[in-house]
């Protein structure tokens, strides 16, 4: 909730992100933030990309497998992806996940 606060004061105080170098980890996940992603849907676009089930996620993050599909739809609306091979592609130019991993 804090990072989602200091992520909207950024943005609104017309803070901008330096595209031109590599973002840290927690560099990624504040850029996804702000692009609107809560730190909860960050993670569950994480899982997705390394080719985790709905299920498989629920038992992990000790959601139902409904929350996850709630979760991926707003995703979904946010990154304007309609389906989720577009979401794995996000994930992976995001730097969330790499080959392998």
């Amino acid at each position: 909730m804090l990072a989602t606060q200091q992520a909207s004061a950024a943005v609104a105080a017309g803070s901008r992100v330096d595209a031109s170098r590599d973002p840290a980890p927690g560099d990624i996940r504040s850029l996804l933030i702000v692009q609107g992603l809560t730190p909860r849907e960050v993670e569950i676009l994480t899982e997705i990309a390394r080719g985790r089930s709905n299920d498989e996620i629920a038992m992990d993050l000790f959601i139902s497998a409904h929350t996850v599909k709630t979760h991926i739809n707003r995703i979904m609306a946010k990154l304007d992806a309609h389906d989720c091979a577009q979401l794995v592609i996000h994930a992976y130019e995001a730097g969330l996940v790499t080959p392998g991993s």
